[in-house]
């Protein structure tokens, strides 16, 4: 959210407006502070990845004490 705010001859809130869409925006300012940098998804996201392992304990018997 973004509000004009005024200061003198007291403080004063203004006209509040919506600055960013969504339910979690991760956002970076800038370090002149003039702009917010988003992070935007290029392409489609890859798929998850499952890998079963089975028998795993049999590659490291050798390695046993």
């Amino acid at each position: 959210m973004a509000a004009s705010v005024s200061t003198k001859p007291t403080f004063s809130l203004g006209s509040v407006a919506r600055l960013f869409e969504g339910a979690s925006i991760h956002y970076e300012v800038d370090l002149d502070g003039q702009a917010f940098i988003l992070p935007e998804r290029v392409g489609a996201a890859p798929s998850p990845v499952i890998q079963i392992v089975q028998n795993w304990y049999e590659e490291f018997r050798d390695r046993e004490q």
